[in-house]
């Protein structure tokens, strides 16, 4: 065969569009051009173990949204970096801090939730900075709205700061934490 057909074009884009392989792709590309890594092969090899090792859903279940949590100290730029994340990869940035005075809600949990579930549902996927900010956030979130599908944190390895200690070792347990320096 010469060439692909109409009907071969559109299943190959629907494919694509399923598995989210476009903004995979470009995810690849960006952590490259950031981290720069001396074998950039064996990098790309082990962030796509560890992207197939954090689907939360089994027997292929999709996941409802793409949700990434960005920890990090409350004076920190973390909003400007989740931005950059939103437009780089089409989501849609919330500020944790922000958003519970937004929503006239007594907690960030249950704003999050009207938020991503019924005001901006059609979004999607999701990154949100400023959050989480201790286990409860997350068992809280996780029950009441979705799994974070990873967590970048921008606090140091060795914080002493004991809930986000707590933070690190469950996301880390679970092959979802992100350290960024």
């Amino acid at each position: 065969k010469k060439g692909m057909d109409i009907q071969e074009i559109d299943n190959a884009k629907a494919y694509l569009d399923k598995h989210s392989i476009n903004e995979i792709y470009a995810m690849l590309v960006y952590m490259l051009s950031v981290y720069r890594p001396k074998d950039p092969e064996r990098f790309l090899i082990e962030k796509l173990k560890h992207m197939t090792s954090n689907t939360p859903y089994e027997n292929g279940q999709d996941m409802p949204a793409r949700v990434i949590g960005i920890m990090g100290r409350p004076d920190d730029p973390i909003h400007d970096l989740a931005t950059i994340m939103a437009n780089e990869f089409q989501l849609f940035a919330v500020n944790a801090s922000e958003v519970t005075i937004k929503h006239d809600k007594a907690n960030t949990i249950d704003a999050l939730a009207t938020l991503l579930l019924e005001d901006q549902a059609e979004e999607g996927d999701f990154v949100i900075s400023h959050f989480p900010r201790s286990l409860r956030d997350v068992a809280s979130f996780e029950e009441s709205v979705v799994e974070l599908r990873f967590v970048i944190s921008c606090y140091s390895k060795d914080t002493e700061d004991s809930s986000i200690q707590a933070l690190h070792e469950y996301y880390a347990a679970q092959n979802k934490l992100i350290f960024v320096d």
